[in-house]
């Protein structure tokens, strides 16, 4: 009986340890997209990596203990964790609550963004052609030019003319570079011809209003 309790301990605990990790990450993502937040912050994430590749490791290890008599129970103790840890950890992650709390982020800034992109397009309806740069919307379009609200991601990217053009044939781009951690190149990208592709620039395109979120 002591043994299926010590069995049950460690497997709870391997259950808390997957929660626990999911916890920083959805911290992790949340602090990003905050006005608070910093892109160091995401290295963190790298960090998930290591408890994962210990599990993987554990397991073969196990099965090799587990022939001898003196090690099977604590060998068999820590399969039974490690393949309860990998279980609940690779459920939880699917559901991927870090992920929709980081698009939330996304879909806010996309609304916060409003005022800035209908500048630029009064600009470019006033004057015949869109702002060479964001300055020129100060102080007759805007009063300052705005930051995001992210810690993490404060700067919007404008381009316009050819290099705008090499984006699916827009006069102008607005933009703003959006790593999730490690070497990763998401984006963040408003078209005013609204033609997002599926796929291009270095991944997977996803609406979010009218802009598009870059998944590298």
């Amino acid at each position: 009986m002591a043994f299926r309790k010590q069995i049950f301990l460690w497997c709870g605990i391997s259950i808390a340890f997957a929660i626990l990790l999911n916890g920083i990450d959805v911290f992790t993502q949340w602090f990003a997209v905050s006005r608070n937040g910093s892109e160091e912050v995401l290295w963190m994430l790298m960090c998930l990596l290591i408890p994962f590749l210990f599990v993987l490791a554990v397991v073969p290890f196990s099965f090799v203990l587990l022939i001898f008599r003196k090690t099977r129970r604590p060998a068999l103790i820590a399969l039974l964790s490690a393949i309860t840890f990998l279980v609940a950890a690779i459920g939880i992650f699917r559901v991927d609550i870090g992920g929709r709390v980081r698009m939330h982020g996304f879909h806010k800034l996309a609304e916060r963004s409003v005022p800035l992109v209908q500048a630029i397009k009064k600009f470019e309806t006033e004057k015949g052609h869109p702002p060479n740069s964001l300055k020129e919307l100060v102080p007759e379009y805007l009063l300052s030019i705005p930051d995001t609200g992210m810690g993490a991601y404060p700067m919007y990217e404008y381009i316009v003319g050819e290099e705008a053009r090499k984006h699916d044939n827009n006069p102008w781009v607005l933009y703003v570079f959006t790593p999730s951690g490690g070497l990763n190149w998401d984006m963040f990208m408003y078209f005013p011809n609204q033609n997002y592709p599926e796929r291009g620039y270095g991944g997977s395109l996803e609406r979010i209003g009218d802009w598009a979120y870059v998944h590298e």
